[in-house]
């Protein structure tokens, strides 16, 4: 999330700031490749969960073994091979911890400090948008309202106007 440093500051004070703070909220997201860890569309339970991947060792290749000695020559390069792979899903594993402690940063940032007890206990960014939607995103009946109330003024000529 930190990569690009001009992206626009959106405080979400009021639902109608929502659609536009939860837009750049899930662009960041997506471009920290972070989205299916936090979408709080998603439930809980169907979300992966970014977790340190295990370190493999000889008894990964042998079970038993206790020692590199108690190898042959091809389990010592499976072990090898193995151990490039885990230096790369570790390396990923860190930059997505990373960019979800930099997301948690970001929703504290953004939000108006009048609805910091909705961040409160929630201890993930998927938890802290799940319950600040709850409470700020627009229902469908404020929408159709808002709508409803532009539509009316948008019918009412100009006070100025020469009749």
């Amino acid at each position: 999330m930190s990569r690009n440093t001009s992206v626009e500051q959106v405080i979400l004070s009021t639902s109608s700031d929502w659609i536009e703070w939860y837009e750049l909220i899930k662009i960041g997201a997506i471009q920290a490749e972070i989205w299916d860890f936090v979408n709080p569309d998603a439930t809980e339970n169907v979300l992966p969960i970014c977790s340190e991947p295990a370190e493999p060792t000889v008894a990964s290749i042998k079970t038993g073994a206790k020692g590199y000695k108690d190898l042959d020559e091809y389990q010592r390069e499976d072990l090898k091979d193995l151990k490039e792979r885990y230096k790369r899903k570790y390396k990923e594993y860190r930059e997505k911890k990373t960019a979800l402690a930099a997301l948690v940063k970001r929703i504290q940032e953004t939000v108006d400090r009048k609805h910091h007890y909705l961040l409160k206990g929630q201890t993930t960014p998927y938890l802290m948008l799940v319950a600040l939607k709850k409470r700020l995103s627009p229902t469908e009946r404020v929408r159709k309202r808002d709508l409803l109330t532009a539509y009316k003024k948008l019918q009412k000529p100009p006070r100025n106007m020469d009749r």
